[in-house]
């Protein structure tokens, strides 16, 4: 039996250690980085959705008719939206919550789901009239 043999055992096992935290700890580092990137490119994926959602992004109760246009024979609407934006919009055209299914002279007609699990109804309609700069309808 060698005398100290157990010194050597222990001074093996220290340089085990030593190696495997040397080889860990780049790794864990690099997760941390790519963690911290990951998060920092969703927010900003996010901002970026929030600013390109547009009309599809908008609710019903999010837009308000500002104006009718004629173009090609049919009526096109001119909403602003709560997001600061107006958008030009077509009989078909899609929001958050429905479809717009009427557009005239006057008003928008918008087919609106309904998502609220309480109630009967699916869908119902919601009329957008255009206000006059008088304050008329």
């Amino acid at each position: 039996m060698v005398p100290y043999g157990w010194t050597l055992g222990l001074v093996i096992g220290l340089v085990v250690v030593v190696a495997v935290v040397a080889l860990v700890t780049p790794i864990l580092v690099l997760a941390y980085k790519i963690g911290t990137q990951a998060r920092e490119l969703d927010a900003a994926l996010s901002r970026a959705r929030e600013n390109t959602a547009g009309l599809a992004g908008l609710s019903t109760a999010d837009v308000t008719l500002r104006g009718v246009l004629v173009s090609q024979g049919a009526y096109v609407a001119m909403l602003h939206g709560t997001d600061e934006k107006t958008y030009i919009v077509r009989t078909g055209d899609k929001l958050a919550d429905g479809t717009i299914r009427t557009i005239t002279s006057e008003m928008m007609l918008i087919q609106q789901q309904v998502n609220d699990p309480l109630s009967r109804q699916k869908e119902r309609e919601v009329r957008k009239m255009l206000r006059h700069s008088d304050g008329t309808n």
